[in-house]
């Protein structure tokens, strides 16, 4: 007989999943940024045997170099549990974050997460 399993996944926003929800009165301040929130609603990989990281990360505006050393870390840290959601950006308005004027077209931002 075989062992079946069962693979539960966790999307942590600690702030809430609604784009606003930073705003909301009971949500503390900071939270986004205290790594002892992010234990407390997960139990992070650094710190569990059985729990794997995701990270969602765009190859839009990340060099293949950093993207490597970036799951590497992961990768360590967690003990060979880490993965990666590749997605390509899509909100004009992170190019400026990059000092570039506009989005790059659809197709060059897929050409690049395949290469």
């Amino acid at each position: 007989m075989s062992k079946r399993q069962l693979a539960l996944n966790a999307l942590i926003l600690p702030t809430g999943h609604h784009i606003a929800a930073w705003r909301r009165a009971d949500v503390p301040e900071h939270t986004n940024h205290d790594f002892g929130e992010y234990v407390r609603v997960a139990l992070l990989a650094a710190v569990t045997e059985r729990i794997g990281l995701i990270a969602t990360v765009s190859t839009t505006y990340n060099e293949p170099y950093h993207l490597a050393r970036k799951f590497a870390s992961l990768d360590w840290i967690s003990r060979g549990r880490a993965g990666w959601n590749l997605v390509t950006s899509s909100a004009p308005a992170e190019a400026l974050n990059f000092d570039q004027s506009e989005l790059p077209d659809h197709g060059e931002r897929y050409r690049r997460a395949a290469s």
